[in-house]
């Protein structure tokens, strides 16, 4: 997958949307009011996922990951806002 999460946040079908999903085996996928778009074809490998968030993940959220499931943060993206971030690590992570 060549999309950057920055690609990917200002796509135009993330206008009014509530969430953006990038999950392992799966499409990115945007949710709104009105259901749910993937943004494109190919499905995500954990590598994917891992290349779109790990230049802004602030490196305590790098370190939380390493001993709890989950973390948080905040992305400013220039031109597209700002974004609550979650990251859930499933199985073996």
């Amino acid at each position: 997958m060549s999309a950057t999460i920055e690609s990917l946040l200002k796509d135009p079908r993330m206008a009014g949307a509530d969430q953006l999903v990038l999950q392992a085996g799966k499409a990115p996928t945007v949710f709104n009011s009105s259901g749910a778009t993937e943004l494109t074809r190919s499905p995500m490998t954990p590598f994917d996922i891992y290349r779109l968030l790990q230049p802004h993940l602030p490196d305590d959220k790098k370190t939380a990951l390493m001993s709890q499931p989950t973390t948080n943060f905040r992305l400013n993206v220039n031109g597209a806002g700002t974004f609550d971030v979650s990251i859930t690590k499933e199985g073996g992570g």
